[in-house]
């Protein structure tokens, strides 16, 4: 899980895009900068956009996990914008 403080220095997104609610599989592209969380786990990986998500062995779940798929938890801001 991804932890923050309670700092008003912090942006929300008030109208998301699509890639907060898509899921990628592994060795997918990575489509913007952030941290994702695997659905099955919750373990989480930094990714930087134009890369490729973790391999599919890059960790193994319980069968009750399910699949390898990961979503977007904190979008970081790497244009400036």
């Amino acid at each position: 899980m991804a932890y923050y403080t309670d700092n008003s220095k912090f942006d929300k997104i008030t109208n998301p895009s699509d890639v907060w609610s898509k899921q990628f599989g592994p060795a997918e592209t990575v489509p913007a900068s952030g941290i994702y969380r695997c659905i099955g786990c919750k373990k989480e990986v930094t990714s930087n956009k134009g890369d490729k998500f973790p391999p599919q062995n890059h960790h193994q779940h319980a069968t009750s996990a399910g699949p390898v798929k990961w979503q977007m938890n904190v979008w970081t801001n790497t244009e400036g914008k």
